[in-house]
């Protein structure tokens, strides 16, 4: 073999093959994501939130991660638009509307920031959701 082929040889990529993760290495990931977000991290998780979308692009959680990552790190429009896809398949997902609900507060859209709590408080199915609804509508007292 000469030096050049043997050169590009050695140049080839390789496909690293994913297919063999276990789902159980996936949660504890995403476990570790959202836990970041809990610390107020947002790249590092939206990093593992990205390669979990990777592997599993067919994995909700991964992608309602990325979306919260990037709405706490300021990408607004970007984790709404995220948010927004995930509510058109998944329209009960009170977390979502939660986030969104945050996203529109960050944008200074009460009016929208009322309507997505109100619905998220009524609906009562996710204690965590109705938490953050309650404190946006708070919050909301003092903003002038």
């Amino acid at each position: 073999m000469s030096t050049t082929a043997s050169h590009k040889a050695k140049a080839q990529p390789q496909i690293a093959d994913f297919s063999n993760i276990s789902s159980d290495l996936l949660k504890l990931l995403a476990e570790i994501g959202f836990l970041g977000i809990s610390k107020g991290l947002t790249n590092q998780p939206k990093d593992i939130f990205s390669g979990i979308i990777a592997v599993r692009p067919d994995d909700p959680n991964a992608f309602l991660g990325k979306a919260i990552a990037d709405t706490l790190a300021g990408n607004v429009s970007e984790g709404s638009e995220a948010l927004n896809a995930i509510l058109k398949n998944d329209p009960k997902n009170d977390i979502a509307k939660s986030f969104l609900a945050l996203a529109f507060f960050m944008k200074k859209d009460y009016t929208e920031v009322k309507k997505l709590a109100k619905c998220i408080i009524e609906a009562n199915a996710d204690a965590n959701a109705v938490a953050m609804a309650n404190g946006l509508l708070e919050q909301m007292k003092n903003v002038k």
